[in-house]
């Protein structure tokens, strides 16, 4: 720049025309030399920045300036964490992040400025003069330098032999050196080695960097104020901003982990300390120690020490920890009692039991019925006085004495009949022995005696509750108390039912009421009469009798010692009606089936046949199903009469004629029946070729009508026949003797239902 600026253009024929000219980099710049054009002279060098020229007309001189680049470095343990940043050349006032990130188990510590630099120093040439020498720094061209009070640099100086390297207070070098600039310096004029310069609080704002040999060749060095909070605003945080203005060097410093450990307690005790930082992995010791009546309880805090009871514990740091020592007050027992044992209740504050050390405590004695308080014995504030007061200092025991005061006993005998009812005389079922009066807890002997017939069932409270079961026992009382001594009049079961209830029921003793089933308790050894009740249609069968054994009885009426446990059953039965039948007129006919009792296993039959030279005719009487038919059922349910009517006949016929087949001269060949033999002289005999001699009854004229009576005289035995019951070659036949036949006539046997079997005929 000119050194004034309103004279940057001149008349040059009249003006004065040489013109002084000064140069200042602005921060971040360096001033590397003037040019011109056309070619100009430059005093006392067109490297210095301040220097003087003459203009010609239309020149034109320019102030060649540098940027300048400012290095900064990082530095960090590569196994405790890493640096993420640009680290290289900044442009001044240019803001660079730099993030610290720790290893595992490692932690951020600080970042830590670097207070040193290390600069290289060797010659080189101007890019402007190619002609004239200029000092590089690290293979800058003869860059200002910004240099911190404080800070130590190291120049590598790399130059001739006789060329030495210095630093001076003066842009302007000569070869007295009387300028040059020794505070905080070492080795100064060196050629080739290391020029140390550790810059001193008191070093000027400026100095400037030479080579004694080559005027003009190195620059100016501004010497900055910077303090570390300047440098690094936020040391402690892991990720920061730097602005860049010189070289810098930081180290990213990290430590291993570390972990807090906090511990609080609550009121009764201490701890060996309250917090503090550890190392990961440390191990710490802990110690909770109680006060004076406290006990140590347990730690809270992680899963590890909750609920551990030992006040002496160790923590293995792997993170932050907060515990908490717990302390809970000693409490002292209080030991109440009563004298006499359960003569009274005694009750404290809030009806506790334990207090905590120096607790005055209020107690109260209730006492029981029929006792009376005397006093305390033990450390009570007033030990007359039902209510009083005990000051916990240690375990302590109080006793409240009492009187025993008498009670009245009222003790009399029930006798209970076997039907739970009260007996007329209240000592029937025996005696007792019994006090008047007893005190107070005191043991009382009751004792009874049962009479025959009669047991001891127990002692009973006025309440209802059993007190005792045994004949003699010892009872406590403490009021006034009304006791019975029951006696139960023995008794045994009786049951007793008729086995089929339709058939009847029973009366018991003397009694009106009838019953079908009745289940009663009865004195021991006392009689009983049961009287039996046939319903109609049914008469008395038997007593069974289920005991110490089993008897039957056929009276109508049963007598019973009640000794043991009886079951009692009545059974009756049917009465089965009876039929009578008449046959008119006498000698007319029979009846060989219906006469008698009725039959109970189905229909009843009844059957009429007519004797030689009658004919049935009717039935008559009530309940006959056909009245015509000689063979029908009557029912009837009481004793009946009925009648059989015959009527006289004048022809007799043979067996069967209508199916009968004449082969020869009076034999009979029919076709059910087999061959026969006879003739009119015979009257109702024939010979049958299978059975024999045979009589026989015709019981009717009609052609339909083909049955009849046979007697079988080889048999001596009746048959009867009928036509209805023929198969082809023989027939079936009842026999009064034998039952139901059927007879083979043509291969001459028979077949015996009753037996079973074959046989011949």
């Amino acid at each position: 720049m000119f050194d004034d600026p309103s004279l940057r253009f001149w008349d040059a024929e009249a003006a004065i025309w040489e013109r002084t000219l000064l140069a200042v980099a602005n921060p971040g710049y360096s001033f590397l030399g003037w040019s011109s054009t056309p070619a100009l002279t430059f005093s006392p060098s067109a490297l210095s920045s301040l220097t003087i020229s003459r203009p010609t007309s239309g020149s034109s001189v320019t102030a060649n300036f540098s940027t300048n680049s400012y290095n900064l470095e990082t530095q960090h343990e590569s196994n405790d964490g890493s640096v993420s940043s640009s680290e290289g050349n900044f442009s001044h006032g240019e803001i660079v992040s730099l993030t610290a990130t720790p290893s595992l188990n490692k932690d951020f510590s600080h970042w830590e400025t670097i207070k040193s630099n290390d600069y290289t120093v060797t010659m080189g040439q101007s890019s402007i003069f190619g002609s004239l020498p200029k000092i590089s720094i690290d293979r800058r061209e003869s860059p200002s330098l910004n240099l911190v009070r404080g800070y130590t640099y190291q120049f590598n100086v790399q130059l001739e032999e006789d060329n030495p390297f210095y630093i001076s207070t003066s842009e302007y070098n000569d070869d007295t050196f009387a300028d040059e600039y020794l505070g905080g310096v070492t080795n100064s004029r060196i050629t080739n080695g290391v020029l140390t310069f550790s810059v001193p609080i008191n070093a000027p704002n400026q100095l400037y960097y030479h080579s004694a040999k080559y005027s003009y060749s190195g620059n100016l060095i501004r010497i900055l104020t910077k303090s570390d909070s300047h440098v690094l605003p936020h040391p402690n945080d892991s990720e920061i901003q730097v602005a860049i203005d010189h070289d810098i060097q930081l180290k990213a410093v990290f430590k291993d982990e570390e972990h807090k450990l906090s511990i609080t307690s609550n009121n009764g005790g201490s701890v060996n300390f309250s917090e503090g930082i550890f190392p990961d992995g440390a191990t710490v010791s802990v110690t909770a120690t109680p006060d004076s009546h406290y006990n140590f309880v347990r730690w809270e805090g992680n899963d590890a020490i909750n609920g551990v009871t030992n006040p002496f514990i160790s923590i293995t740091m792997t993170e932050d920890e907060n515990i908490r020592a717990v302390f809970a007050p000693v409490l002292y027992p209080l030991s109440v009692s009563t004298d006499p044992a359960l003569s009274g209740v005694i009750e404290t504050t809030n009806n506790q039991f334990e207090f905590p050390y120096g607790t005055e405590v209020e107690i109260t004695l209730y006492p029981k019925s029929n006792y009376t308080f005397t006093n305390w014995s033990g450390k009570v504030t007033n030990p007359n006085a039902k209510t009083t007061t005990v000051l916990i200092e240690s375990a302590t025991e109080i006793v409240a004495n009492l009187t025993q005061a008498p009670v009245d006993l009222a003790i009399n005998p029930v006798t209970l009949s076997v039907t739970g009812m009260p007996m007329e005389d209240p000592s029937a079922g025996g005696t007792i022995e019994v006090p008047d009066n007893a005190k107070v807890g005191q043991q009382v002997l009751l004792q009874a005696v049962a009479k025959e017939g009669f047991y001891f069932s127990g002692w009973y409270h006025q309440d209802g509750k059993q007190l005792s079961s045994a004949h003699s026992t010892y009872l406590t009382f403490s009021a006034d108390t009304s006791i019975s001594a029951i006696f139960n009049q023995k008794s045994v079961s009786v049951k007793i039912a008729v086995k089929d209830p339709t058939t009847g029921k029973f009366i018991l003793n003397e009694g009106v009421d009838s019953y079908t089933e009745l289940s009663i308790p009865v004195p021991l050894g006392e009689k009983m009469m049961i009287h039996s009740l046939a319903a109609p249609g049914y008469e008395f069968m038997k007593w069974t009798i289920f005991g110490s054994g089993i008897r039957t009885s056929g009276n109508k009426t049963l007598e019973l010692d009640a000794t043991t446990d009886l079951e009692v059953e009545v059974q009756y039965r049917q009465l089965i009606p009876k039929l009578s039948i008449v046959v008119t007129p006498e000698t007319s006919g029979f009846i060989p089936i219906g006469s008698g009792e009725k039959n109970q296993n189905g229909p009843h039959i009844i059957m009429a046949q007519p004797l030689n030279g009658y004919k049935f005719d009717r039935w008559e009487g009530e309940g006959i199903e056909n009245h015509k038919n000689p063979t029908t059922v009557v029912d009837f349910n009481v004793d009946s009469s009925i009648e059989a009517i015959f009527k006289r006949i004048d022809v007799e016929y043979p067996i069967s004629s209508s199916s009968a087949i004449s082969s020869r001269e009076d034999w009979i060949e029919t076709t059910w029946f087999g061959y026969y033999f006879w003739n009119s002289s015979l009257g109702n005999w024939m010979y049958h070729e299978s059975l024999g001699w045979t009589y026989f009854y015709k019981q009717a004229q009609s052609i339909n009508q083909h049955n009849t009576w046979l007697w079988i005289n080889d048999w001596e035995d009746w048959i009867w026949i009928s036509e209805d019951f023929a198969v082809n070659g023989g027939t079936y036949v009842y026999s009064f003797n034998r039952g139901w036949l059927f007879l083979d006539f043509v291969n001459q046997i028979k077949y015996s239902f009753s037996s079973a079997q074959w046989e011949q005929m």
